[in-house]
């Protein structure tokens, strides 16, 4: 409880996620699939990035390739030659057209 985004990530203090409680002196939210800097999963899209990760917070990003999103479903749809996360069109794995 110093007032302080400690972490850096927007928030302070008791409204950090991270933050078990009023005691808790480490704002560093806990290490989790969805927030170590790895496509864990191998479907080409990191952490918040990646469908599987609804926040940093998220244990595991273990869903892989969706029908859910064009984005994230191991197709080439807009047949440019770039699938996914490889395609430019597609900013994270929750976008829903590979087209411009």
């Amino acid at each position: 409880n110093d007032g302080v985004d400690n972490d850096k990530d927007g928030w302070t203090d008791a409204d950090d996620p991270a933050c078990d409680d009023a005691d808790d002196d480490d704002e560093a939210e806990p290490a989790t699939e969805c927030n170590d800097g790895k496509d864990s999963d191998g479907d080409g899209w990191i952490d918040t990035d990646d469908p599987d990760c609804d926040s940093a917070l998220d244990e595991t990003e273990d869903g892989g390739f969706s029908t859910d999103w064009q984005c994230n479903d191991s197709s080439d749809n807009d047949k440019d030659g770039l699938q996914d996360s490889l395609d430019p069109q597609c900013t994270s794995g929750f976008d829903d057209n590979e087209e411009y």
